[in-house]
């Protein structure tokens, strides 16, 4: 091994032993850092092949770690992609792992807003926006809120 795939792979194992990184994640990263791409190739195929990188496992991990910091399935999604984990694979954790999101949105809501009462469509209006801006689907708000306020 020369020199630079040793500081690449050294680089890789530093990033991963601070927390789990998708593969597009740590390519990127040791790309900014100047490796070329080659090795960067190379040594991603290294730490797939050792089981030190698992998109698959970082996708779980990253999922119950936004859902228990509160986040919707769109917002959750969204990242995961980010991140360049495959739709098809996010589609199967989502079906793998059943959540009730309803009472999520609630319990994030409740944290919000003390439960303090809908008293006019602002109130209304401004805590439809709060859930859906923290990855909540329109059912999953409504189910939550109730109907819009008349």
């Amino acid at each position: 091994m020369t020199e630079e795939e040793n500081a690449c792979k050294k680089k890789s194992l530093d990033l991963l032993s601070r927390r789990d990184h998708s593969s597009l994640e740590l390519k990127r990263k040791l790309l900014d850092r100047g490796f070329s791409i080659a090795l960067v190739d190379r040594t991603i195929k290294l730490l797939l092949n050792k089981k030190y990188l698992d998109d698959h496992r970082f996708a779980r991990e990253f999922f119950h770690f936004k859902y228990s910091a509160g986040q919707g399935p769109i917002k959750i999604k969204s990242e995961l992609r980010r991140k360049g984990i495959d739709k098809d694979l996010i589609d199967s954790l989502f079906n793998d792992l059943e959540y009730d999101w309803s009472r999520l949105a609630e319990k994030v809501l409740n944290k919000k807003f003390k439960n303090s009462a809908i008293d006019n469509i602002n109130e209304y209006a401004k805590r439809l926006r709060y859930l859906e801006s923290r990855g909540f689907e329109r059912e999953q708000v409504i189910s939550v809120i109730g109907q819009p306020y008349e």
